[in-house]
């Protein structure tokens, strides 16, 4: 019965055992939340590193906005050295003044510290809290 935890380990074993590959479906189904469909949704993951990163940004994309996602995967990929999340916030309202002026209208549905989460398994913290 697949919904033991060692087949279901098997079958996500049999997609690949790069540990790359395990952490992002980790976090895949930490998000995902219906225990009786989890060797379901293991069967539906990729099977390619490149593949499983696409399938948790279109993740992201749903559940935090398109535009919020992509800015924020540019800014921490765009920045050589890393950048404080205080500096992730504060490039992001700036996008907003920029695209709204100051008149109070949000382009982000989404905030920094909520996408963080999804996020955090795959960022590094370097020296002076940096993430990279």
């Amino acid at each position: 019965d697949d919904r033991l935890l060692g087949n279901q380990m098997d079958l996500l074993l049999s997609k690949s055992s790069s540990p790359l590959f395990l952490i992002a479906a980790a976090e895949a189904l930490r998000k995902f939340g219906i225990f009786e469909q989890v060797s379901e949704y293991i069967r539906s993951l990729p099977t390619s590193i490149t593949e499983l990163f696409s399938f948790l940004i279109d993740g992201w994309c749903e559940e935090y906005g398109k535009m919020f996602t992509e800015d924020v995967l540019g800014l921490i990929s765009l920045s050589k050295d890393g950048l404080l999340e205080n500096e992730i916030s504060d490039l992001l309202s700036f996008k907003e003044e920029q695209v709204n002026g100051k008149n109070g209208d949000f382009l982000y549905d989404s905030s920094f510290s909520r996408i963080y989460d999804s996020l955090s398994s795959f960022l590094a913290a370097g020296g002076g809290g940096y993430l990279r």
